[in-house]
């Protein structure tokens, strides 16, 4: 779920480590490593799913990474979303069963 949501930030645009580390609460993932974030943007990065470029001009310390999405980023988002529409299916399906006390 971690790379789902980093790249669905990314596909609004590019973004430093930090502050998607920083967005990540409004998905639920409250308290969570920042080391977790940057493996997994190096990840995603060794992939090719996002690429990252320095950035000194966006502030007044030391140069900082921005990441974006790249193309193949794009199909994995695509792919990513499309197994959870059919993990959706499958667990609403599970849901109906158990309150309908039938099976699938």
């Amino acid at each position: 779920m971690l790379e789902a949501i980093l790249m669905m930030y990314l596909r609004r645009g590019a973004a430093h480590g930090y502050d998607l580390a920083a967005r990540l609460t409004e998905c639920g993932f409250v308290g969570l490593n920042p080391g977790l974030v940057y493996r997994a943007l190096r990840g995603m990065e060794d992939l090719g799913w996002i690429r990252s470029a320095w950035d000194g001009e966006a502030s007044h310390g030391p140069p900082r990474r921005v990441y974006s999405l790249a193309p193949p980023g794009e199909q994995a988002m695509e792919d990513l979303v499309r197994g959870f529409r059919e993990i959706r299916g499958l667990i609403d399906k599970v849901i109906a069963a158990y309150e309908q006390q039938a099976g699938c």
